[in-house]
């Protein structure tokens, strides 16, 4: 919480039983530690696309506890432990988790950081919202990685998934102009097409969740553009960068008015609530 004395703590992951190799991991180490970084200047909570749609379910109690899998860069789990004040916990297996505590501490927020492979971390506390953002595509068993997400919720509890789905027409056709041919060879490496879409995830989830009551299933408003015109591997010229800028006020546009669509968003979100044991006995949903 801001302007109060910091509590981190940061912990060691012990190996389980399984392994990113188990459910088909299509991305290492190597490859995030390339991907995601920690940006000190102006470090704040990122407030998630899905909030004003989703928030109405989710619990108003300080003592909610939170946890996102896949937390680096942070931002995300800072909004929830700055906004909700949320007890949070965030597990990655990146090394930057430390660059992430360093940016809580400085701000005084509470929180605890696990640098550990989530599939590895041996923790038996249950959590009132699971949460996961571009997590659960860089996997083949993605059913298998999302059950493993369902095991750490407590019952009523929630369980929100994002994924970018760059399948989708005009997203696809963004990342063949803009990427080279090998920039675009080398994401979809290690990205399963197969999960990346609104129907896809909603069916995989009430699969693993059978019973259960998803609240949501939604699609992100607006054409969101997920690069920077400067990173290796985006193709340049003048051409190129006034359609970057004019998607990106379409973008605006379609936000300010929620505007989504099969054709465009460039992702999807299910939350899904995990009954109470006297909700199945009464076959009630909570």
């Amino acid at each position: 919480m801001m302007n109060e004395p910091c509590k981190f703590n940061i912990s060691n992951g012990s190996l389980g039983t399984e392994s990113p190799q188990s459910v088909g991991a299509l991305s290492d180490r190597e490859i995030w530690v390339k991907q995601q970084s920690v940006t000190p200047m102006h470090y704040k909570g990122d407030k998630p696309v899905w909030y004003d749609r989703l928030s109405r379910f989710l619990p108003k109690s300080p003592e909610t506890k939170f946890l996102e899998v896949g937390v680096v860069p942070g931002r995300i789990m800072l909004f929830f432990a700055q906004t909700m004040h949320y007890r949070c916990t965030g597990v990655d297996f990146l090394p930057k988790i430390s660059e992430v505590k360093l940016q809580y501490e400085k701000l005084g927020v509470e929180a605890k950081l696990v640098e550990a492979d989530f599939f590895n971390w041996q923790n038996d506390e249950l959590f009132d919202i699971v949460y996961s953002k571009g997590f659960i595509e860089h996997f083949t068993d993605y059913e298998s990685v999302i059950r493993k997400h369902w095991e750490k919720v407590a019952p009523g509890g929630l369980m929100i998934l994002e994924v970018p789905t760059f399948i989708t027409p005009v997203q696809w056709w963004i990342r063949e102009v803009f990427y080279e041919p090998w920039f675009f060879k080398d994401v979809l490496s290690f990205h399963n097409l197969d999960i990346m879409s609104l129907d896809a995830l909603k069916t995989s989830v009430m699969k693993v969740c059978p019973g259960e009551k998803i609240l949501v299933a939604t699609r992100d408003p607006g054409i969101k553009v997920p690069f920077r015109c400067s990173l290796k591997g985006i193709r340049k010229g003048f051409g190129r960068k006034m359609l970057w800028l004019l998607i990106k006020i379409s973008d605006k546009i379609l936000r300010l008015f929620g505007i989504s669509s099969r054709w465009f968003s460039g992702g999807a979100v299910v939350m899904i609530r995990k009954m109470e044991p006297s909700s199945l006995n009464n076959g009630t949903v909570r």
